[in-house]
């Protein structure tokens, strides 16, 4: 297979994805939000501190007990907008389907990483997304 016809599938995967339910809520989601600039900022702030907490975590550090509260609270706050709610199912559902497809690529050219001889993998939640919260709204 030349290596121009790998580019082409891609591009066709990525048109698919663009077609998918998943993409299509997402993008109706996200235009609905981007009429309402505080919600935007709660969402963005709430982004930020994700990484930011995830990044540390990466790192070796725990969160502390305000970190996970100052989150818990944003995330709560960002629950009570119906709007916001359904935007962040939309972005997990279509991070999902992403980190899914990534995965099989990644188990389909044996890359990633290296499980240890008897360890579980997590299969509850493949994309490892630690969105798990917003799926049960």
């Amino acid at each position: 297979m030349k290596e121009d016809n790998v580019y082409d599938l891609a591009r066709q995967l990525a048109s698919a994805l663009k077609s998918s339910q998943q993409y299509r809520r997402y993008q109706e989601t996200k235009d609905r939000i981007a009429q309402d600039e505080k919600s935007l900022q709660l969402i963005e702030e709430f982004h930020r501190k994700q990484i930011k907490y995830q990044k540390q975590q990466l790192s070796g550090k725990q969160m502390t007990e305000k970190q996970q509260e100052e989150l818990a609270h944003l995330q709560d706050i960002l629950q009570l907008k119906p709007q916001v709610r359904e935007f962040l199912q939309a972005e997990v559902q279509l991070a999902r389907m992403v980190a899914d497809v990534q995965q099989i690529l990644s188990e389909a050219l044996d890359i990633g990483t290296v499980a240890r001889e008897g360890q579980a993998q997590d299969t509850d939640n493949p994309a490892g997304d630690g969105f798990a919260d917003f799926d049960q709204c």
